[in-house]
């Protein structure tokens, strides 16, 4: 992402993530602070210890 970001010369951006895309969406949001200035997180699923979060992380 970090290559992309910078060829594409890209300064800020909004993501979006819908269940367990919101991990991905908020990754994003923390290894990218100053790029990402809109975090939308839809039905989030997987921050707790759920089967699917299990599942998930593993």
């Amino acid at each position: 992402m970090s290559m992309f970001i910078e060829k594409e010369q890209i300064k800020n951006f909004s993501v979006a993530g819908f269940c367990l895309g919101d991990r991905f969406a908020l990754f994003l949001a923390i290894y990218f602070p100053t790029h990402v200035s809109q975090l939308i997180l839809i039905a989030p699923d997987g921050f707790y210890k759920s089967p699917w979060y299990m599942i998930s992380t593993t």
